[in-house]
């Protein structure tokens, strides 16, 4: 037997005009309506404790995702660092290298100005020596 059908047979019995009737059917209505405000609040609150729990799960998902995307970067950064080093490793031979070479064709141009120096003496020399001969030659002059 329902709620309802109670207070029916109640009124019933006492009267619809007993204060004590009346009151409990002001208490029951009230009641009634708190039940039902009460029984929404738990159905928005089960769909909103679902929709969290299922936000939360896609946070999970997004959250291996993303250290799995990190643990990508870290070694592709680790990859970079490496080269990065051999990348200095070989600048530093480098500079090693274009030192000695230039050290080198400094000691080329030297070496070339003593020679072009001397080739220049040679040159001169024979020269001299040309004009001298010539000279010595009758009948040139």
């Amino acid at each position: 037997m329902t709620i309802e059908e109670r207070m029916d047979r109640l009124e019933a019995k006492l009267g619809s005009q007993d204060e004590l009737v009346r009151e409990l059917r002001d208490a029951m209505t009230v009641n009634a309506r708190l039940e039902s405000r009460h029984s929404q609040m738990v159905e928005d609150h089960q769909k909103w404790l679902e929709e969290e729990t299922l936000a939360i799960a896609r946070h999970r998902e997004w959250m291996t995702h993303h250290g799995e995307a990190l643990a990508r970067h870290d070694e592709a950064l680790a990859r970079h660092d490496e080269a990065v080093a051999r990348h200095d490793e070989a600048l530093a031979r480098h500079e090693v290298w274009l030192e000695e070479h230039d050290r080198g064709m400094r000691e080329l141009r030297e070496r070339d100005k003593l020679l072009d120096d001397r080739i220049a003496k040679l040159v001169s020399g024979l020269g001299e020596f040309m004009r001298r001969e010539v000279s010595r030659e009758p009948g040139i002059q």
